[in-house]
């Protein structure tokens, strides 16, 4: 197990790519990691414009993305660390709180349930393609499929938008707490939320499928990763902070890996 320390505040987003780790963090910054040794590499160059937490990272065609407390979204080249200067995009008023890649589209949100569509080109300025409206509680987590945008909400409720036309496709009514993450893997939608449950639901039909439940005396899932035939959530306190292993058929628990004081982090 690998712990990466240097921040001097909380790690809020993950991302990996070509053999490296990129984290953002409360403290402003954004650090550069090998995959392979855990050394730091670098950190990228903070901008006076951008002061404040990093919320987001997400990874698009050799760019890493950052959603920034400033409302602003960076892009960096991944082989150079270098900020794309002419794909700096001022989003919102407030900070860019989530983000996610579809395609060659990104969606990202705000702090006051703005969801907007960013049209990804390399080379040219992105243009944001459609403002969806209408979340009256912030929008937490961020999925898309096809041309739908999926978002998960303070309130427990997925909400699924058509990006064509603006309009509400369906709402995925379930969990019972804040949904803190989306995935889109082998053909289905998986949500997880802090009522300690994972949920599938069929994309297309949005049809709920199938149940996953956390620790019975509580469990805060807050991030998805698909691998496979795997699927792979991390939970927070109060129960134990834990990595568990579902299989994704029959989103049954098959391994649970508690996290030990000298487990993998970044801090």
């Amino acid at each position: 197990c690998l712990r990466l320390g240097g921040h001097e505040a909380a790690v809020s987003a993950i991302a990996a790519v070509d053999g490296r780790i990129f984290s953002g963090s409360y403290d402003g910054s954004i650090r550069v990691w090998s995959r392979a040794s855990g050394e730091h590499e670098r950190t990228l160059q903070e901008h006076e414009d951008d002061k404040g937490h990093v919320y987001a990272l997400s990874v698009w065609g050799g760019r890493l993305i950052s959603g920034h407390e400033s409302g602003r979204l960076r892009v960096w080249n991944v082989a150079t660390t270098e900020c794309e200067l002419e794909q700096v995009i001022k989003c919102y008023d407030n900070a860019v709180r989530v983000l996610a890649v579809f395609g060659s589209r990104l969606a990202s949100s705000s702090d006051y349930g703005s969801i907007k569509v960013w049209a990804m080109a390399a080379g040219t300025p992105w243009l944001c393609e459609r403002e969806l409206l209408g979340h009256t509680p912030s929008v937490c987590s961020l999925a898309g499929w096809e041309d739908k945008v999926v978002s998960g909400c303070l309130d427990g409720i997925i909400r699924v938008l058509d990006v064509g036309t603006g309009a509400l496709e369906a709402t995925l009514a379930g969990h019972s707490d804040i949904v803190y993450a989306l995935v889109v893997h082998g053909g289905r939608l998986l949500s997880a939320s802090c009522d300690g449950t994972i949920r599938m639901w069929a994309l297309g039909t949005w049809a709920g499928l199938r149940t996953g439940y956390g620790n019975p005396s509580g469990m805060f899932l807050f991030c998805l990763a698909g691998s496979g035939s795997k699927l792979v959530s991390g939970s927070l306190p109060p129960a134990s902070p834990e990595v568990r292993v579902w299989g994704l058929a029959e989103l049954d628990l098959q391994q649970a890996l508690p996290l030990p004081d000298n487990s993998t982090a970044v801090d």
